[in-house]
């Protein structure tokens, strides 16, 4: 199969059909324009997180870069196998400039150690651990923690619900779009 083909069938047609299913379905949400917001085309909010190894992140401060967030429960396995799926793309694409962070938003009295998840699956990316969600609405995100997002130049591309085989190939391709267009 030539590389075009290969594109269009594994890259350009899930992320088609993946934007027409996004837009039928009136998604995102509105928020408004101007702010930061975790929606597309919105600047990422004004947002500065302190890691679990103590280093902070300012999101804004990620210019120049392709960055993929990922939210997500430790203790809720579904969300865990996730990282799985994005731990490929993230490698195939690391030394192109893509950026990962994972912020983790435990339950109340949740005792999961997101560190042992992290080490015994070899995921090398900053973790952040918030407790509250309900902040998060005013960004627009109102399913965490079932949220992937594709930024570029501080501008969000992308944000999908739960990464899984189907939509992977969605994720990926615009990472591509964000690391090509830096």
């Amino acid at each position: 199969m030539s590389s075009f083909c290969t594109l269009t069938t594994r890259i350009l047609l899930p992320l088609t059909l993946g934007g027409i299913l996004l837009v039928s379905a009136g998604y995102p949400p509105t928020v408004q324009q101007g702010e930061g917001s975790f929606l597309a085309g919105n600047r990422l909010p004004d947002l500065t997180w302190q890691t679990t190894a103590g280093e902070e992140i300012a999101l804004r401060e990620q210019e120049g870069s392709a960055l993929l967030i990922m939210f997500l429960d430790p203790a809720e396995k579904h969300d865990t196998d996730q990282l799985a799926l994005i731990k490929p793309i993230v490698e195939r694409h690391a030394e192109a400039g893509l950026k990962v962070i994972t912020v983790c938003f435990p339950a109340e009295g949740d005792t999961t150690d997101v560190g042992a998840i992290f080490a015994e699956g070899g995921y090398e990316w900053p973790v952040v651990m918030l407790e509250d969600r309900q902040s998060f609405e005013q960004y627009g995100v109102d399913d965490l923690p079932k949220n992937a997002i594709v930024a570029r130049n501080n501008r969000v591309l992308l944000m999908v619900g739960t990464v899984n085989r189907y939509n992977q190939q969605l994720l990926e391709g615009n990472i591509l779009v964000a690391l090509r267009s830096l």
